[in-house]
């Protein structure tokens, strides 16, 4: 068994034969996200990023359910070192975070809250969502499923708060949860949307386009193949 996560950070010969032109799209759509707010600069050194970055997340999520009353720097920050604890980028999680990195962590929070509620009317939120598993794949846990105001659109959000582009896994990644979503009888969403806070940029597309474009062929049949191809490998979890 292997998780949604891990099948998309590899297994590059797999994906390029339901996605061979994937790579160009990951090159097409790098060359313009969208800019939604200004890159934050950080003095912090790198091996502290996945801990600083955790914590702005967690203190996003605390702020989705329970309000800005119920924000709790040491709470995210203890959150945050537990879900990375023994994951292959735990190092530099031991020391408490100091002033800036705290800061730091903080300004990712807000740059999300501000996507998600004044940028898109992304009411209706939900964070990390276990999605069950299909075959040989265990299940998957995607940061966010998100609905407009109305409820007449919803998207799959990956959140990337690292100093990179986006790269083919980040995508794999995606269109990894849309297969279980299928695979679980619930449909695929409308948008996936990868967005990264420290960058200050995202890429918005549409599920269809996406998987056309990755493909060559329509959507409902790509993610219905893999959904297919995992089923008749093994039994889900």
């Amino acid at each position: 068994m292997v998780s949604a996560e891990r099948l998309a950070a590899g297994n590059g010969s797999y994906w390029n034969s339901f996605l061979p032109r994937l790579e160009h799209v990951v090159r097409i759509s790098n060359l313009g996200p969208r800019r939604v707010a200004p890159p934050l600069h950080t003095s912090f050194p790198p091996h502290r990023q996945a801990l600083v970055s955790e914590t702005g997340f967690r203190l996003w999520a605390q702020q989705v359910q329970f309000g800005l009353p119920g924000v709790d720097l040491a709470v995210a920050e203890r959150q945050a070192r537990g879900r990375l604890t023994g994951l292959e980028r735990s190092e530099g999680i031991v020391d408490p975070l100091v002033a800036s990195e705290a800061d730091s962590a903080q300004d990712l929070g807000d740059r999300l809250v501000d996507y998600f509620l004044v940028k898109r009317d992304l009411q209706h939120i939900e964070i990390e969502s276990r999605l069950p598993g299909c075959g040989f794949v265990s299940g998957g846990q995607p940061d966010a499923l998100a609905w407009d105001g109305g409820r007449k659109s919803n998207c799959l959000l990956e959140v990337k708060s690292v100093n990179r582009a986006f790269r083919s896994g980040d995508f794999r990644q995606l269109i990894s949860y849309l297969v279980l979503m299928v695979a679980a009888g619930r449909g695929h969403c409308d948008e996936v949307v990868l967005l990264n806070p420290l960058r200050g940029t995202a890429l918005e597309l549409s599920v269809d386009e996406l998987v056309r474009d990755a493909s060559g062929e329509a959507a409902d049949d790509v993610l219905q193949a893999l959904a297919s191809d995992w089923a008749s490998s093994g039994s889900s979890q």
